[in-house]
């Protein structure tokens, strides 16, 4: 029957979601776990990410749970793989001069952010997770931050103690600037945050333009002092509910039907 087929592609589904979770890693929150041997501590970190932006309200561990496996079954690498790949072959659909392949071996970690909204009067974003941080020109440290209830905190490790506590900074009010800045490795993202006197209280360098854009979003919400039309907005909700952002990357070559056997002349582009 209809029903019994659904069911069973859903138990299809998720077999094949613990089989590629076994030989992934996937970046929670700022927290890269394997899923070797074992896979259930992802599912259990990222329902606890889930859990935890409600306080223990209004979502239960058994609900938290189920959001987390389908949030898992959403970001498969099997399903998300090969429809990438379906997309990127359409892009380069000339079959007689190219062939596409995958640009190497190992894959990024599937990256999964979890943000929370209140009911109440507007809340930014908790956003926490390693970042290259200076507020000097000395060079650059890499700490964990937490952003929470509009306080940056700064910590010497991810266990976040009050002894692992270097410094807070309260955002409102403080200024953010972003701007692109060039390296001998390539182009990277500069984030400063500034006090009410212009003075630079941590500046952020980041190399991946996904972290940037979560960490810049999450920076300026903290530093609105009020929250405008969306503090309005997310007053009017009438219950809470989890943002949950999922980035999962994937590499591929455009390559000549006619190698040479040398991978640079072989290479006609390389894209994600």
């Amino acid at each position: 029957s209809p029903g019994d087929h659904a069911q069973t592609d859903v138990t299809e589904d998720l077999a094949q979601m613990w089989k590629d979770l076994r030989r992934d890693f996937v970046d929670v929150n700022g927290r890269v776990l394997s899923g070797e041997p074992f896979p259930e501590p992802i599912m259990g970190s990222l329902a606890l990410e889930i859990l935890s932006r409600y306080h223990g309200n209004d979502v239960t561990e058994s609900q938290a749970v189920s959001c987390a496996r389908d949030v898992l079954l959403a970001c498969d690498r099997t399903k998300s793989s090969g429809d990438s790949y379906l997309c990127a072959e359409n892009l380069c659909l000339n079959r007689d001069m190219v062939v596409l392949c995958p640009a190497s071996t190992g894959a990024k970690p599937i990256s999964i952010r979890v943000f929370g909204k209140k009911k109440a009067l507007s809340s930014p974003r908790d956003i926490r997770g390693w970042v290259r941080s200076r507020i000097d020109e000395d060079g650059w440290d890499n700490l964990f931050f937490v952003l929470s209830d509009r306080v940056l905190s700064c910590y010497s490790k991810s266990e976040t103690k009050p002894h692992h506590l270097l410094r807070e900074i309260q955002m409102d009010g403080t200024s953010i600037s972003a701007a692109a800045q060039e390296s001998g490795i390539g182009l990277w993202h500069a984030l400063c945050i500034r006090s009410n006197d212009g003075k630079l209280e941590q500046e952020f360098r980041f190399d991946d333009d996904f972290d940037f854009s979560l960490w810049k979003a999450s920076l300026r919400e903290a530093a609105a002092v009020g929250g405008g039309d969306e503090a309005v907005n997310d007053a009017a909700e009438t219950a809470p509910k989890a943002e949950i952002v999922v980035s999962v990357i994937n590499e591929y070559k455009v390559c000549s039907l006619d190698p040479t056997g040398i991978d640079s002349d072989d290479t006609w582009a390389v894209f994600q």
